[in-house]
């Protein structure tokens, strides 16, 4: 369970995601549109990030994480020891 509530049912959100982080300017706005991302859903959330063109990074159940187009571009992979971090 967790505080997102699904505004069609009244109960938590269960989206299939664990996880939104949003860049931008504002940190009040991206936390703002993090929530709204989240509540897309994992069927939605790459979709409306792309059109939105906010920089998106998020992780589904399944433990898979994702970007935006404008995530990946912020995005620096640096590999340490043998593995990504």
């Amino acid at each position: 369970m967790h505080h997102l509530i699904d505004p069609a049912s009244g109960r938590p959100a269960d989206t299939g995601l664990l996880a939104v982080t949003v860049h931008g300017p504002d940190p009040a706005w991206a936390e703002v549109l993090s929530k709204a991302l989240f509540l897309a859903g994992r069927a939605g959330i790459g979709e409306e990030a792309r059109q939105s063109g906010l920089a998106a990074w998020w992780v589904e159940e399944d433990g898979s994480m994702h970007a935006s187009p404008g995530g990946r571009q912020l995005t620096t992979w640096t590999r340490l020891e043998g593995r990504v971090a």
